[in-house]
């Protein structure tokens, strides 16, 4: 891109998109959660990171409360009209994200410490394409267990002990998170 006789790099790379990540999360009638959710990530983030939400048809008030924190979310977009359910309102976050890693979160979840990087260690290798992060897991078996620049995580399902269990089915958790390609490649939810 040029402009006025200036060259200008493409924006990826200015800010490669694995260097943050995309959190996203729909919400629907409950700012009161969506609220913990975002100050637990400003308290525990360890990377830069951009917050997509999106209401998906709570009432007028809600959607105030919501509008509220606009201050603290990268993008916020509105469903003004019926809810249209949590598939649609993922795919509309999801798409939206920039990053090559995304956190998908329902509302109602909130962060108890540092995990961003180590969500984008993992993911960083192309075998794993889908994680579920683990709440205070136990131990693994050293066969079990793997390593990634630093970061513990089991193959084939939950295993306690590492502190990411990377999970082979989608319903499994509210936290999921995942490489922007593998959400493309299989055409969302």
């Amino acid at each position: 891109m040029s402009y006025k006789n200036h060259t200008y790099p493409p924006p990826e790379e200015v800010v490669p998109r694995d260097s943050y990540i995309s959190i996203v999360a729909p919400t629907y009638c409950r700012p009161f959660y969506l609220k913990k959710l975002l100050d637990t990530l400003e308290e525990f983030a360890d990377m830069p990171y951009e917050v997509i939400i999106h209401d998906d048809g709570s009432p007028r008030h809600l959607q105030d409360e919501v509008y509220a924190m606009k201050d603290r979310i990268s993008i916020l977009s509105f469903n003004n009209g019926l809810n249209q359910g949590l598939p649609a309102a993922a795919n509309h976050c999801i798409s939206q994200a920039s990053s090559k890693y995304v956190l998908f979160l329902n509302d109602d979840c909130f962060f108890v410490k540092p995990c961003l990087q180590e969500l984008c260690n993992v993911l960083s290798k192309e075998y794993v394409g889908l994680l579920s992060p683990a709440n205070e897991p136990g131990p693994f078996s050293d066969r079990e267990r793997m390593v990634t620049n630093g970061s513990k995580y089991a193959l084939g399902g939950y295993k306690e002990g590492a502190v990411y269990a990377v999970s082979n089915y989608l319903g499994g958790g509210s936290c999921i998170a995942f490489r922007k390609s593998v959400w493309q490649e299989v055409g969302g939810w």
